[in-house]
C-alpha cells in the first residue's frame, strides 16, 4: 500500500532547491519515502528503530544492488538514502545535484551530518568526488569494485576494453574532447594525496580478477597512494572474483568498519564537549595521577595535541605526576621486587606543588596485584579511590576520574599466565583472566559520577580499539587485508610494572 504524505515540503528559490512531498511505501518491511530534489528522484528507508546519532548510508549509484551490507546496517537502526545522478560519471555537476539532497535528507528526516558513502563500480567515481568537495560531510567511504580512473573505465586505457557508449556519455557530462581529456587530471586516483589528508577513513573491498574494471587500475593503486599518504584505508581483496559479484557474503567487516569510524567520531565530538567544560572555567594547570599508563605519556600527549587543535587560545598545562608501578589501595604482590608505591604516600606534596585546577586519576591496573578477584582487594581499591578523590577535592580542585584500561594478556611479552587456584600471581605470573577484575573494578568506577565532576569510561573503546587492530595487517601485495592505521591507544594496555 502506497500513500502520498507531506512530509518535505519546502522550496528555497534563491539557491535554486526544490523539494516534492514524499510519498510512502514499504520496502523489504521498513518504511520507505520516495521525492524528488531538483528534480532528480531520491528516497530514504527507514530503520524499524534508529541508532544513536541518526546514522546512515547514502548509496551513490545502483540502490538495492548487492545490498548485504546496506540491509545488515539498516537492521541495525542505520537509515539508507539515495538520490538519482546516474550515467554523470561522478562530474562536478553531478556532485552539486547530490549536495541539495544531502542537506535535505538531514535537515527533513533529522539524520547525521555524516553519512557513509557507498560507491560501488562506477560509484565510486560519485563518491570519492563528493568527499572532496565536502569533506565535512561525510564520515567514511565504502568503495565496492570501484571506478577510480576514468582513463581505465570507461576510456579503455589499461587493462580494460573502452566501453564506447558510456566513453562518449563521460566525454560529454565533463564537457571534454578527446584531445582535452588527455589532459585531464580530476579522476578520483589523481587526486589520492588530496583526499587522504581530508582523513576520511576507507574500506575498499575488490576482486582481484575483475576485468571490466581491473584492480591493478583502480583499487591497488589508490590504496598504495591513500595509505602512503596517510590515509587510514583497510582492504579486503576477493581472490578469484571478477566485477560480480559485489559485496561480500559475510558483511560484518564492512558493517563493523562504517560503525566504528562513525562512533568513534561522534566519541571525539563528546569528548570535545567534555573538555569544553574545562575551558567554561577556565582550567590552566591539569595534573594527571596514575600508574605506570599514566606515566608513560603517551595518552596524555595525544590529549595535549588535541587541546592543541581545538583549545589554542587556552593556556593549558599538562603536568604528568604518574609513577611506574603505583595503586591507589597500598596494595602489592608478594613476589613483586619492591613493594609497590602507593599514591597516598606523596599526595599531600604533590597536590602543593602542583596546584591543579583540574586532576585526571587513572588507577585500577596494579591495585588487584594480577591475583583472581577477591572482595578484600576491591574494598581497598574503593577505600583508596574514595580517600584519594576526597584529598584532590579538597584543594578546590576538580576531579576527571578514568576507568582502569583492560588487561590485553595476548600481548604480554614474557609473562606466564597462571589459572586460578595457584598460590602466587605477579605483573610476571599474572591470573589468566585478570582482565574480569579489572571490568569489575571499571564498573564501580563508572558509579562514581555523583562524586566527581567527568567520569571517563576507557575501557569499552580500548577493548573496541585492540579487537580491530587484531584484525589489520599491513602488507597489501602478500595479504588480503590492510590497513595504514598507525594510532596507539590512550597509554598501552596491559600492566607494567
Amino acid at each position: 500500500m502506497v500513500c502520498e504524505m507531506g512530509l518535505a515540503l519546502e522550496s528555497t528559490n534563491d539557491k535554486g532547491r526544490f523539494y516534492m512531498s514524499a510519498v510512502k511505501g514499504i520496502w523489504k518491511g521498513y518504511e520507505r519515502y520516495d521525492f524528488t530534489v531538483n528534480g532528480r528522484e531520491a528516497l530514504v528507508v527507514s530503520p524499524k528503530e534508529a541508532a544513536p546519532g541518526n546514522p546512515w548510508v547514502w548509496r551513490a549509484e545502483f540502490f538495492d544492488a548487492f545490498s548485504q551490507v546496506d540491509m545488515a546496517l539498516l537492521e541495525q537502526g542505520w537509515h539508507l538514502a539515495y538520490c538519482n545522478v546516474s550515467d554523470m560519471y561522478g562530474s562536478p555537476e553531478a556532485i552539486e545535484l547530490m549536495h541539495p539532497f544531502h542537506l535535505h535528507v538531514c535537515s527533513t528526516f533529522g539524520l547525521a551530518e555524516k553519512p557513509s558513502i557507498f560507491g560501488f563500480s562506477r560509484g565510486g567515481l560519485y563518491a570519492v568526488n563528493y568527499a572532496l568537495k565536502y569533506p565535512e560531510s561525510v564520515s567514511s567511504l565504502y568503495l565496492d569494485a570501484p571506478v577510480l580512473d576514468l582513463r581505465s573505465w570507461p576510456g579503455g586505457n589499461g587493462k580494460a576494453d573502452q566501453y564506447k557508449k558510456e566513453w562518449e556519455e563521460c566525454l560529454q557530462t565533463y564537457r571534454l574532447t578527446e584531445e582535452q581529456f588527455a589532459q585531464f587530471r580530476e579522476s578520483p586516483l589523481d587526486r589520492v594525496a588530496e583526499l587522504a589528508a581530508l582523513q576520511i577513513p576507507v574500506i575498499l573491498v575488490v576482486g582481484d580478477a575483475d576485468e571490466d574494471v581491473p584492480f591493478l587500475d583502480n583499487g591497488h593503486p589508490f590504496a598504495e597512494r591513500f595509505a602512503a599518504n596517510g590515509g587510514e584505508i583497510e582492504v579486503i581483496v576477493k581472490p578469484g572474483v571478477a566485477h560480480h559479484p559485489h559485496s561480500l557474503d559475510d558483511p560484518t567487516p564492512v558493517a563493523e568498519f562504517i560503525q566504528r569510524v562513525f562512533y568513534s567520531e561522534s566519541e571525539t565530538e563528546s569528548i570535545g564537549a567534555e573538555w569544553d567544560i574545562m575551558s567554561a572555567n577556565a582550567a590552566k594547570r591539569i595534573v594527571f595521577l596514575g600508574d605506570s599508563i599514566t606515566d608513560d605519556g603517551t595518552y596524555i600527549s595525544y590529549l595535549d595535541a588535541f587541546f592543541r587543535q581545538h583549545f589554542a587560545e587556552q593556556p593549558y598545562t599538562f603536568i604528568n605526576l604518574g609513577v611506574s608501578s603505583e595503586t591507589a589501595s597500598g596494595l602489592s604482590e608478594p613476589d613483586h621486587p619492591f613493594p609497590r608505591p602507593c599514591i597516598h604516600e606523596r599526595l599531600e606534596r604533590a597536590l602543593s606543588e602542583s596546584r591543579p585546577d583540574w586532576t585526571v586519576i587513572c588507577y585500577g591496573m596494579n591495585d588487584g596485584i594480577y591475583y583472581p578477584f577477591s572482595e578484600e582487594r576491591f574494598a581497598a581499591y574503593r577505600d583508596g579511590m574514595d580517600r584519594l578523590i576526597e584529598a584532590v577535592r579538597a584543594t578546590g580542585s576538580k576531579v576527571i576520574v578514568m576507568t582502569p584500561p583492560p588487561f590485553d594478556a595476548p600481548s604480554l611479552s614474557g609473562a606466564t599466565l597462571l589459572p586460578e587456584g595457584e598460590e602466587k600471581y605477579s605483573y610476571l605470573t599474572p591470573f589468566t583472566r585478570y582482565d574480569d577484575v579489572l571490568e569489575r573494578y571499571a564498573e564501580w568506577v563508572l558509579g562514581l559520577e555523583a562524586a566527581v565532576d567527568a567520569v571517563i569510561a576507557i575501557r569499552e573503546p580500548l577493548l573496541h580499539y585492540i579487537a580491530e587492530r587484531k584484525k589489520l595487517q599491513f602488507r597489501l601485495p602478500l595479504r588480503r587485508r590492510h590497513s595504514s592505521r598507525c594510532r596507539r591507544p590512550l597509554g598501552h594496555c596491559t600492566g607494567a610494572p
